[in-house]
Order: C-alpha cells, then structure tokens, then sequence
C-alpha cells in the first residue's frame, strides 16, 4: 500500500522578497517618470510652435489681402495710409460715421483663425467716457456685441486656445493672465519693428510682405512670450500678455518695441532691454505681487519668452525655428530688425 502523498501550505513571499519587488518596481518608475515627463513636454512643445505656425499662417493671409500690408501694432481713427487698409468704421446713433479704434494685431486676424464672429463682438460696441478710448472710439477689452459701457469687459475675458501655449505658467486654469485676472492670457507676441513704426510713437506698421530688404526668411515675425512678465525696470510694476489689449507698455502682444519715450535715460524706461534676446525658462510671477527687479531671471515683459528649452520664433517665410539661450544679442538684434543688411551670425 502506498503512502498517501504529503500535502505541503504553499509559502508566501517573506517580507525581505516583498520589499526586493517594491524596490525593483520604484526603480523601474523611477526610470520611467523622466522618459514621460519629456514625452509629454515634447508634445506641449509640438503644440505651442503650431500654433504659433497658425498666427504665422493668419498673418501671411491678412497681408495676402490687405495690399501685403502687415497689421497694425494699433490701428486707430482713418490715418492709415500707404500700406494696408483704412480702419473700419461704422455710423453710430447721430448718424456721425466714426473709426474703429485700438485694434491690435490679435484683433485683426481673428476672422484669419476661424474667429470671425468674435472679431464683430470686439469691434460692434462702442465705449463710453471720455479719453482712451473715447466716444468715438471701439475697444475691444471693453465691449460685446450688445452695447456699450466701461463696465462691459466681455471680450477682453474671451480665451482663445490658438492663442495659448498649453506649457505657459503664467497662464491660470481659467485661461487668465495669473498677474490680472480679468485679462484673457496670450503666449505671443508681434516683432514690434513689423507691426509698428521703429523709434516712434506711431503705431502703424510701414513695411511690406514684398519688400522685406533683409529677405524674409532672415526677419522674425512672431516669437513666444509668457503671459504673466513684468516690467522689470519700475519697482512694484507687474506686466503681462493679453491677446485684446492695445498698445500698453505693460500688457501688450509686442517685443523688440523701442518707444523712444519708454527707453534708457526717459521718465519711464520699460522697454530698455528691447534688443535682448529671449528668455529661456524665467522666472515668473504668479500673483499680482512683482518679484525683484534686481534677479536677471525675473521674465521681462519687454522681451520674447518661453517655459521650453528653447524659444520658438515665426520667421516672415511662414518658417518656425527654435532660438536657443546661446544666441548673442548682436545675431538677435539682426534677426529682429528687417532693413539692417547685417548679416546673422553664426550661432543662429
């Protein structure tokens, strides 16, 4: 008679084998956190530098029809001349025919980005009050299709996505600048020296697509800037990016703007590092409490900035290329100027 077979309790895993298995697992995250945090960086990247491609595109289009005139850094009354179109205008209650006012680049191509139905809410209600904008005036961060009134800001708080880059920090959940909250953020900014009058208060643009002398795969259009910078110069002075608002100092969708009242040696020198080249990764400020002016990484809302490790520009071919931290301010300074005949440097 054979024996009947010994019936044995499996064994568990002993306490020193459970603890091998979460190492090796904590090691294999540990390995893995990294390669998904650039995965995922990667694809924010992809994101902002198409969009940025789109402005590009909408730009190339607006010039395409409008006599390949640039848009104005800030169109105002009839007194735009030469290139590119007169202003709109419409016939209010008196029947007095007045000028649309204070429209930025932003405003301009919007019908070019698929948003023609916010471009007639931003240019149908007319401000009340008197200075800028005046009675006369329409502007966009403080009017809706329904009417008028200073206290109406309904589309100064629309967000508009093509507008935002998804790895922009100084952007809230809401789709707000974080500095000022009742500003719908941008992550882009104009070359001052295209949209607008170099050295000079006037703020019509005065070159064309056809006649870029330094060639327009050499001249940058568009770059990325940070919606929440600072105007670095002033104590206690926050600035920003928002994609409705005209030409401020603080809180306008420019760089390289060398407003000879706003630099070195004026009463308010804002603007003085207007040639410098981007910021790569700056420190921003998340609240509307301004960080030191004396940090050199503290974002400057006078020059171009990104949260990548590179900035990504739009050059006026339509091309988007990446500027990297190395970049000298002499190469910079001629990529950004489109009638210097320097040559880029090398370490473009």
């Amino acid at each position: 008679m054979r024996p009947s077979p010994v019936h044995r309790t499996p064994r568990g895993f002993t306490l020193i084998e459970l603890l091998v298995v979460i190492a090796i697992i904590a090691v294999l995250i540990g390995l893995l956190l990294p390669a998904v945090q650039k995965v995922r960086e990667a694809a924010a990247r992809s994101e902002c530098t198409n969009k940025l491609k789109q402005l590009s595109l909408a730009t190339h289009n607006y010039a395409s029809n409008n006599q390949n005139g640039f848009p104005d850094a800030l169109m105002y009354g009839n007194n735009k001349t030469g290139v590119g179109p007169k202003c709109p205008s419409f016939t209010n209650s008196g029947g007095t025919i007045s000028f649309i006012q204070n429209i930025n680049p932003y405003v301009q191509i919007l019908p070019y980005v698929e948003q023609e139905n916010l471009f007639k809410m931003a240019t149908s209600g007319i401000a009340a009050g008197t200075g800028a904008p005046n009675t006369a005036d329409i502007g966009p961060y403080d009017c809706s299709s329904v009417g008028a009134g200073t206290t109406n800001q309904y589309v100064r708080q629309v967000v508009v996505k093509t507008f935002q880059c998804p790895a922009d920090d100084g952007i809230n959940k809401s789709g707000m600048m974080r500095v000022n909250t009742s500003w719908a953020a941008a992550s882009y900014a104009w070359n001052w020296q295209i949209v607008g009058t170099p050295n000079s208060g006037t703020y019509l643009s005065t070159v064309l697509l056809t006649n870029i002398k330094d060639g327009t795969s050499n001249t940058v259009l568009l770059a990325e800037k940070q919606a929440s910078c600072q105007r670095i110069q002033v104590s206690g002075a926050i600035g920003g990016n928002a994609w409705s608002i005209y030409a401020h100092t603080e809180y306008s969708p420019y760089f390289a703007w060398n407003h000879s009242s706003y630099l070195s040696g004026s009463a308010n020198p804002y603007l003085v590092n207007w040639n410098q080249p981007p910021m790569i990764q700056p420190v921003l400020p998340v609240t509307s409490t301004p960080l030191p002016i004396t940090d050199p990484n503290v974002c400057d809302v006078s020059r171009p900035s990104t949260p990548h490790s590179s900035c990504q520009v739009a050059m006026l071919d339509g091309s988007v290329r990446g500027v990297s931290g190395s970049i000298s301010q002499t190469t910079w300074l001629s990529a950004i100027l489109p009638a210097d005949g320097v040559p880029l440097g090398s370490n473009w």
